[in-house]
């Protein structure tokens, strides 16, 4: 679509698009003086009896022209039966100085020149489709010495956009169409998504899709798949197009809010619809009157769709039909990055995940973890690391709805000194210290409890690994023994052996996490030479 005489930048990409006609798809075309070379007419009764159904004619440009033949063309056009929607070519450039006029001034000249008979302003209604915007390439840059969007940035030019629109509706009731291609919507409007829920009319030249659709609308509603078509009634090429009442295909996160609206010639020329719907997924549903389907799609699955508008007068299309994918949620697990843990030190590493899909948490798993950690369902690794060396650990979150995503890192487990803080272990419970008993280096001497003296006997070293360390042997449970009573003993230090670790709570206990109970005095005794044991942490 452009003014008479000038060319269109993206007609250096046209091509006839190949896509199936299917029910949701009507076929049309748009016109201008341009198809009245040598002052030839259109014939509209060929053009209606070769199957399409719809035209956009242009009317005017700027605020100084208006296309001779368009009411001629409108009436007769609607007269054998299409749908008709005029189109108002905008020229933002310097609007104050060159007369070109403001926005609202251009939709106010459109709407008063739009009209299909002397001194009547346009109206939507009866065959007569809301006007239409066409605002793309300025194809007078050469001449005005501006940029492509005619000199504006991109903030005033949604501004501009904006007050024609909003002066549009004021006028005619209704919002416009807008026709705009992908790349001069990117580069002139800097994406906005300001006009997502407006009727979008998009020129895009190339086989079977019209695309990447400009930002803010994830469908289109018409589609200008070529500019070179060949149609009875018609002198010389003409721009062939599309009408879509739905999506070509709707996808959706299970659970995530849901909107697809559908359209047609019947309702966007203002009549009536009663629309009903087949094939939907559960938790949506469609509104009789407007044709809005909403909800929450609660179950994963491809749906075949369909809608059938009941219009007051000729229902075009008659069945609206699209496929409706929805899909498990996508989720991200967050990296804890690169791990060097000490062996025997504590861990408590939680991994986190999000789920895009709404009411799904999540569970984890994990490969490659150093021996004494593991990873609950939420996420939480924790343990003692005992075996030095390098692990590649991979943690997975899958949801329920069998959505899953992995995060690996390398975990480094360094070598345990055997030096640490060196001291008495003394007992609430009396006073009395944590004892070698005879200060013996044999394996299996029993712990007992004596009287504080400071002997080398009594002095305990925590070291490193988490062992508990006297004469460079360690306190061991007995036989790595669980069960309430177990003994405890020195014993030769073992790298990495379980029993032999410790861990002191945040209230002083001892606890030995192999059989997660603490270094216990039996029964609360008091008397020298008490042998100690484990038994269930009680405080």
């Amino acid at each position: 679509m452009t003014r008479p005489g000038s060319s269109v930048r993206m007609s250096t990409a046209m091509q006839e698009a190949t896509a199936a006609a299917a029910s949701t798809v009507l076929n049309g075309i748009d016109v201008s003086s341009g198809q009245h070379a040598n002052g030839a007419a259109i014939n509209w009764t060929d053009v209606a009896a070769a199957g399409y159904k719809f035209v956009s004619i242009k009317a005017t440009e700027g605020n100084y022209y208006v296309n001779p033949y368009y009411a001629s063309d409108a009436n007769s056009a609607a007269a054998a039966g299409m749908y008709v929607a005029p189109y108002a070519f905008a020229n933002p450039y310097d609007s104050t100085a060159t007369g070109n006029g403001t926005a609202q001034q251009q939709a106010e000249y459109a709407v008063e020149n739009a009209g299909t008979s002397a001194g009547t302003s346009y109206k939507v209604g009866g065959q007569y489709l809301p006007l239409m915007l066409d605002i793309e390439y300025d194809p007078y840059a050469t001449a005005d010495n501006v940029n492509e969007c005619y000199g504006l940035s991109t903030s005033a030019m949604v501004t501009w956009i904006s007050s024609f629109m909003s002066e549009a509706a004021t006028l005619t009731g209704v919002a416009p169409i807008i026709y705009t291609p992908q790349a001069w919507w990117d580069t002139c409007t800097g994406n906005s998504t300001a006009f997502g829920n407006d009727v979008l009319w998009v020129p895009a030249y190339s086989a079977g899709t019209p695309g990447t659709l400009p930002a803010g609308w994830n469908t289109w509603n018409m589609w200008q798949y070529s500019s070179s078509g060949t149609v009875s009634g018609v002198t010389g090429p003409v721009d062939l197009d599309y009408f879509s009442g739905a999506p070509e295909t709707e996808q959706t996160t299970v659970n995530n809010a849901a909107t697809v609206q559908i359209r047609t010639l019947n309702a966007l020329a203002g009549q009536a619809e009663t629309y009903t719907a087949a094939g939907l997924p559960p938790g949506v549903s469609i509104n009789s009157s407007s044709g809005q389907i909403t909800g929450k799609p609660t179950a994963i699955g491809t749906y075949d769709v369909t809608v059938r508008p009941s219009a007051s007068g000729t229902a075009v299309p008659a069945l609206v039909s699209f496929t409706w994918d929805v899909v498990r949620g996508t989720i991200t697990v967050t990296s804890p990055g690169t791990r060097i843990t000490t062996a025997g030190s504590a861990v408590d590493l939680q991994i986190r995940a999000t789920d895009s899909a709404p009411g799904y948490t999540p569970a984890f798993t994990a490969t490659g973890l150093p021996p004494g950690v593991s990873i609950s369902s939420g996420g939480l690794i924790s343990g003692w690391p005992y075996t030095p060396g390098k692990y590649d650990t991979t943690v997975t979150a899958k949801d329920s709805a069998g959505a899953s995503a992995s995060t690996s890192f390398a975990w480094t487990i360094s070598q345990a000194g055997d030096s640490g803080p060196t001291g008495l272990v003394v007992l609430a419970n009396g006073g009395k210290c944590l004892s070698d008993t005879n200060s013996s280096t044999v394996n299996g001497n029993k712990i007992e409890i004596w009287p504080c003296n400071g002997a080398s006997a009594q002095k305990w070293t925590i070291a490193q690994d988490g062992t508990l360390r006297v004469f460079g042997k360690c306190l061991d449970v007995t036989g790595g023994g669980t069960a309430n009573g177990t003994t405890v003993q020195l014993w030769t230090c073992t790298a990495g052996d379980a029993n032999q670790r410790w861990q002191v709570s945040s209230d002083a206990q001892l606890i030995n996490p192999h059989s997660g109970k603490c270094l216990d005095d039996p029964y609360s005794r008091t008397a020298s030479g008490t042998v100690l044991n484990i038994w269930s942490c009680n405080g």
